[in-house]
């Protein structure tokens, strides 16, 4: 016995794992409906499919801890000082003869201590 899936969404998960920006896992938007709030998505570029009258909005899913971190903010301002100082310190940290260093920081929640050390 043969067994065949058909449909839009079959076709567009076809023509998005053909294009050359595919990063891996992508979703159209219906999907990202439907996830729990474990999930963060990344809009893609819509992309033209064969198919489709208009661009389909494409997303890539997110983990939990890549929502929250490693994303540098373009519109990141006012901390230069501080992440000057962080800077220099790691710089001191992989010096060859270097002692052991620990760098603490802390703040009220929301005041941006992962965004500073990110950059």
């Amino acid at each position: 016995h043969e067994y065949a899936v058909l449909g839009p969404s079959v076709n567009l998960a076809a023509r998005l794992m053909m294009t050359a920006t595919n990063p891996g896992i992508l979703v159209d938007d219906m999907i990202r409906m439907r996830s729990n709030k474990g999930f963060g998505f990344n809009a893609l570029e819509p992309v033209k499919a064969k198919g489709f009258d208009s661009p389909v909005p494409i997303y890539e899913p997110l983990s939990n801890v890549e929502r929250r971190w490693g994303r540098m903010e373009s519109n990141f301002v006012g901390r230069a000082t501080e992440v000057k100082r962080l800077v220099g310190m790691a710089r001191e940290m992989t010096a060859f003869n270097s002692t052991a260093k620990l760098a603490f920081v802390s703040a009220e929640s929301g005041t941006g201590k992962s965004t500073t050390i990110i950059h």
